[in-house]
């Protein structure tokens, strides 16, 4: 399986910032506390169409990838933000859409590289009507 790679230098703190930016947003939708939520704000699912699902991490760029995001989260419930919108999904859809459609991707930059995979917001809902039937 072809790998594909994404080396555009983003900068992982202004990534960050916005990204709590959307955490706030997705917890005005949640009543209380009664599970745990990743919550993922990809600023570039507008543009690419797709979804990063990351699971390994290389920080600081030592050239040791470790387990991350998706691959370790405790979460029951992924929520993913549009813009002003939030789309929550269980975990257990995630991982199975990430199994039966995700295409691997690394990520490069000089701060951070990641590996991980691409799935469509589509896939998520579709997957989500099929078990909902």
């Amino acid at each position: 399986m072809a790998v594909e790679t994404y080396s555009k230098y983003y900068d992982f703190y202004a990534d960050l910032k916005r990204g709590q930016v959307g955490e706030e947003l997705a917890e005005v939708f949640l009543i209380g506390d009664a599970f745990h939520v990743e919550v993922k704000t990809d600023f570039r699912a507008k543009e690419t169409g797709n979804l990063y699902i990351e699971m390994e991490c290389d920080y600081g760029a030592t050239g040791n990838y470790v387990p991350s995001g998706f691959a370790t989260t405790k979460a029951e419930v992924a929520a993913f933000v549009f813009g002003q919108s939030v789309y929550f999904v269980k975990m257990d859809c995630v991982n199975r859409v990430v199994k039966l459609y995700g295409r691997e991707i690394e990520c490069r930059d000089s701060q951070n590289p990641s590996k991980g995979y691409l799935i469509t917001p589509m896939q998520l809902i579709e997957m989500e009507w099929r078990r909902s039937k």
